[in-house]
């Protein structure tokens, strides 16, 4: 929401507009879970077989999938009016960087 439009609004209609947006979150949520144990059942009925990395393997493979979400969300930000300037900071809110090494 436009900063200057959200100042705008009354305490009220702030409040009201924090609520749904709180309900939204939680029914999406919700609802992707759901999805997801719908996906995760249909692949099982059809013969999926899982497989789990574990060691070196696993820790290249998540370094890997993590670099590239982080490149993507920068490219992502740079395409943005505000820019990549709070990139760094995005990410030391977002993840616990000596957990992901």
């Amino acid at each position: 929401m436009n900063f200057e439009k959200w100042n705008s609004l009354s305490d009220e209609a702030k409040k009201i507009v924090q609520d749904v947006a709180i309900q939204h979150e939680k029914d999406s949520v919700e609802a992707l879970r759901t999805k997801r144990d719908e996906d995760f059942a249909a692949l099982d009925a059809a013969g999926m077989k899982v497989v789990s990395l574990e060691g070196e393997a696993k820790e290249n493979y998540l370094a890997a999938a993590r670099e590239k979400t982080w490149e993507r969300m920068q490219g992502l930000m740079a395409e943005q009016p505000g820019g990549t300037g709070n990139y760094d900071r995005l990410i030391e809110l977002f993840y616990d960087l000596n957990a992901a090494k």
